[in-house]
């Protein structure tokens, strides 16, 4: 295999990757309710209920960072 060629894989492999984690990204702030928040405009309630949300620290250690990012972003 050319190093031209070895590049190009790499390429592809490094934008299919990219685009798998931005759908996974994607399902698990939908599945966490975090396009809810979004989609609210982050109304008092829904960030009153986000934080409850963090403070169970239900569904793991990626759940509860995803969770207490969007507490940041709102």
């Amino acid at each position: 295999m050319t190093e031209e060629n070895h590049e190009g894989l790499v390429d592809r492999t490094v934008s299919n990757l990219r685009g798998v984690w931005r759908d996974i990204a994607n399902s698990a702030a939908h599945n966490l309710g975090l396009s809810r928040l979004a989609a609210a405009g982050g109304n008092a309630d829904s960030l009153e209920a986000l934080m409850h949300e963090c403070l169970e620290a239900r569904g793991g250690e990626v759940s509860a960072r995803m969770r207490a990012a969007e507490l940041g972003k709102t």
